[in-house]
């Protein structure tokens, strides 16, 4: 066991904890199952093809081979937390804004239009959170982390590869989904590997085959070009761009990235504000003054549907998890019409936050983002590398969100990169604090 660890980690763990070496297993374990490493797709489902009864089928349930999997995961994060109770409970209430979220999600069965499917999803975000935190917590080094998804991700790499021989890589428009459901998942995986190999660069160069770095780069680059996922190259390239300049005007202003980010936000929507009543025009005339597709390839028609709905719901939502997947009750399907009816998502991360938990679930997740961004800055000068991984892996997942959907949503790959890297930041923040000042509150 201790080889098969030491190998993994690239480090010797015999000297490890057994919660040092248990939180390496189950860090691994959850990756493999957020990555699809066990599961790759080699026949993606075209719901349009196979009409609303298999749209229905396969997104309103789960296996019990999943539940079986996570509750036993959640089993050995329970007995890793009844270890240490004081550190973990001192850990996860520095993170006041995530726990109101997940508890507020799990009250919100009790108006939920689909009480069952919200309850079942309810746990399983409480499952995910603490598997997650305990792993980041009990981890030896939070450079491990970047290491194993490197090594996974190369796994992952070779898995969507084999995805050419076997016929079935690319979908009928020409673009390459390999062993994921859709072109956009692959553009989004390919990008985050590309992150995490540039990660496990500058965290772990020194246990890494620099040669092995470049083949692997190189195809999750060809990948995500193959892919045609517009939103993912874009941000790939723009988000680290982004990051460097909020991170030069907060230090310009003394103030934090998050801050910056915040601001710039509201100025964007201030200035269509004020454009759309200086001209005299609605949103969309006005955007086409600066963007050719104000619909977002239809996103537009999606949105439109989708706050019509939560107007009847607009404080608490339907319940989390309790708006898409739930069977005919679906109001996309009960209420929807044309392609809507075959969707099991907004395309936008915000809008079905608010679908799902209304206003309240929205500000609880901005005070999620606030307490990240002041974690971060704690750190800011200490570890710049780590600085900048996390808020370009938040960011890319940020603005992810605004054409698809993944806040507080599953198991789904971005919502469970947000997670990490908020737990990841309060670690470093907390080891700041404790290195400088004796204390880690």
């Amino acid at each position: 066991m201790n080889t098969l660890l030491s190998l993994w980690v690239s480090e010797d763990c015999r000297s490890y904890s057994f919660s040092q070496k248990l939180a390496i297993v189950i860090f691994t374990a959850i990756s493999v199952q957020v990555l699809r490493i066990a599961s790759p797709d080699f026949s993606a489902v075209n719901y349009h093809e196979f009409g609303v009864d298999m749209l229905v089928e396969d997104t309103s349930g789960s296996g019990a081979g999943k539940y079986l999997f996570w509750f036993s995961l959640f089993a050995l994060s329970l007995f890793l937390c009844a270890q240490f109770p004081k550190t973990v409970s001192q850990f996860c209430l520095s993170q006041k804004p995530l726990l109101i979220l997940v508890i507020f999600g799990v009250i919100s069965v009790a108006w939920a239009l689909a009480p069952v499917i919200s309850f079942k999803r309810s746990v399983m975000q409480i499952i995910l959170l603490v598997t997650v935190f305990s792993a980041v917590i009990f981890i030896k080094d939070i450079r491990q982390i970047f290491l194993i998804l490197y090594r996974l991700c190369f796994i992952l790499l070779f898995i969507n590869l084999m995805s050419i021989p076997a016929g079935v890589a690319f979908d009928l428009n020409g673009a390459f989904r390999g062993a994921l459901t859709h072109k956009n998942v692959m553009g989004q995986y390919a990008a985050l590997s590309l992150y995490m190999g540039a990660a496990v660069y500058y965290f772990c160069g020194h246990t890494i085959n620099k040669l092995g770095l470049v083949f692997y780069s190189a195809l999750w680059a060809a990948l995500l070009l193959l892919s045609i996922s517009k939103t993912s190259i874009a941000l790939f390239v723009l988000v680290p761009m982004l990051i460097v300049g909020l991170d030069y005007i907060g230090q310009s202003l003394r103030l934090q990235v998050g801050t910056v980010l915040f601001l710039a936000i509201a100025g964007i929507s201030l200035f269509i504000a004020f454009g759309t009543a200086w001209f005299g025009l609605s949103i969309q005339p006005f955007l086409q003054l600066f963007v050719e597709d104000t619909s977002l390839t239809g996103r537009d028609f999606i949105w439109g549907f989708m706050l019509d709905e939560i107007k009847e719901s607009w404080l608490i939502g339907y319940g989390l998890g309790s708006f898409w997947g739930i069977g005919f009750d679906s109001p996309n399907i009960r209420y929807g019409e044309g392609f809507i009816v075959f969707l099991h998502q907004a395309h936008n991360g915000y809008i079905d936050l608010l679908a799902q938990l209304g206003v309240i679930g929205l500000l609880a997740y901005i005070g999620c983002l606030a307490q990240f961004s002041k974690h971060v800055s704690g750190f800011q000068f200490s570890q710049r590398k780590l600085f900048y991984i996390c808020w370009i892996l938040m960011l890319f997942s940020l603005t992810n969100n605004i054409t698809e959907s993944s806040i507080i949503r599953g198991l789904h790959s971005i919502w469970v990169i947000q997670l990490l890297v908020i737990a990841i930041a309060l670690r470093a923040h907390k080891e700041y604090r404790q290195t400088t000042y004796g204390t880690a509150n």
